[in-house]
């Protein structure tokens, strides 16, 4: 009986057989990749939402420095953080309170920006409206980090003059007798 020769067929079923199982895996890789990069987008807006009245909290500003490597293929998010930057970095004059509060507003108005592409990207249609006032925040809450910051200003003064000013006082304790309960 002569030997069969394989057709092209027998060579592609071969191939498939072997190349298959390869193809699956790098697709499985690469689908991680995607769910993996998402899950890290997802995860720094959701920080920057639920912390965005409180910017100066580690979260907040672990999420906003992170903007940059975690949406590093997105130019529009990139840009609107840079502009949160540069804004930021601009020199005010703490005394001119007009300019103060224009500088503050044009702050909090390229953030809401900021966030809203960001949500855009993450398929969520926030309105700026909402980014600005859709957040609860008690009045108490401000209050005492606004206290914390007082107290923490009056350290650093305290500690920078370099001498703390200690009063002693003398407590007099007078000894009083005590009666004993007498029994019938």
């Amino acid at each position: 009986m002569p030997a069969l020769r394989p057709t092209w067929f027998d060579w592609i079923t071969v191939a498939a057989i072997i190349v298959g199982p390869v193809l699956a895996l790098f697709a499985q890789r690469v689908l991680d990749r995607f769910r993996e990069a998402e899950k890290q987008r997802m995860k720094l807006y959701y920080t920057l939402m639920s912390t965005r009245n409180n910017l100066y909290s580690p979260a907040h500003l672990e999420a906003l420095n992170s903007i940059d490597f975690v949406f590093k293929k997105d130019q529009k998010i990139r840009n609107a953080w840079k502009a949160v930057i540069d804004q930021a970095w601009i020199k005010v004059d703490e005394s001119d309170e007009p300019a103060v509060f224009a500088w503050n507003e044009r702050l909090v108005d390229l953030r809401v920006e900021l966030y809203r592409i960001m949500g855009v990207k993450m398929r969520y249609t926030f309105t700026p409206d909402y980014i600005k006032r859709g957040i609860y925040s008690p009045k108490l809450v401000g209050q005492v980090e606004e206290d914390w910051h007082s107290v923490r200003r009056g350290l650093v003064q305290v500690l920078a003059k370099g001498d703390i000013p200690v009063r002693v006082v003398e407590e007099h304790i007078t000894t009083s007798t005590t009666q004993t309960p007498q029994s019938d």
